[in-house]
């Protein structure tokens, strides 16, 4: 595969990361609005509602949101011993980064993109993870959320 194919795999494959951070956010949105609005029914209607299950929904819901706001903390951490020309915390550091982009280099780019797809990468797999777990959270939320509906509604 010549440089310019490379290059371009590397581009397409940090445009479609991008697309999953904007997923994750999305996700987190509906997490954080679900687990709300599960928590604010119970709160609002606990005259006739077992303590118990408003407590192991809150439990539940504090751990979803936990989750979910970690998911959606910024990535930031890399390889300290690389200076990127891509990665923005990198660019905003630097002093002269207008120099440093005319006297790059084909091959240090292709390097660069490598870098940042396999740094992106490692953050996208920690921040699904991190929403999994919240996911799962949810999933139990609501069918405590169901099972108290059933029974003391």
């Amino acid at each position: 595969m010549k440089n310019e194919e490379k290059i371009q795999l590397l581009k397409f494959n940090i445009s479609r990361f991008d697309h999953y951070y904007a997923s994750v956010n999305f996700k987190s949105s509906f997490l954080v609005l679900g687990n709300l609005s599960l928590f604010s029914f119970l709160f609002l209607n606990k005259t006739g509602v077992n303590g118990v299950c408003i407590i192991l929904s809150s439990v539940l819901s504090v751990l979803s949101l936990v989750f979910t706001l970690l998911a959606i903390a910024p990535y930031l951490k890399g390889n300290i011993n690389y200076r990127s020309n891509i990665f923005f915390g990198e660019i905003a550091n630097k002093t002269d980064f207008k120099n440093d982009i005319e006297n790059l280099q084909e091959k240090d780019y292709l390097d660069d993109l490598v870098e940042q797809n396999k740094y992106l990468s490692i953050g996208l797999k920690n921040k699904f993870e991190l929403l999994n777990k919240a996911t799962w959270f949810f999933i139990f939320n609501i069918i405590v959320f169901l099972f108290t509906i059933i029974i003391f509604v």
